[in-house]
């Protein structure tokens, strides 16, 4: 759903995923990208954080983080 631009739908899954099959770092940071597709950066930030949490090396997460930083300090420009 992700690669369809489906985003609402894609974070239905995702969250399927993880009450299912348990939290995991890869399906917090998928569901943070869906929120920033989506412009929702506060709950992007939480997710992409939760997959911090979850795998502190995991250096996509911290990527995104900046990237959502960044891009919200622009705006303000």
């Amino acid at each position: 759903m992700f690669g369809l631009h489906c985003w609402e739908e894609a974070l239905e899954y995702y969250q399927l995923s993880v009450d299912v099959c348990g939290d995991h770092h890869i399906a917090q940071h998928n569901m943070g990208l869906c929120y920033s597709s989506l412009k929702k950066y506060k709950e992007a930030i939480a997710c992409f954080t939760k997959s911090l949490e979850l795998k502190p090396d995991y250096e996509k997460a911290s990527v995104w983080i900046e990237k959502i930083k960044v891009e919200q300090m622009a705006s303000l420009d």
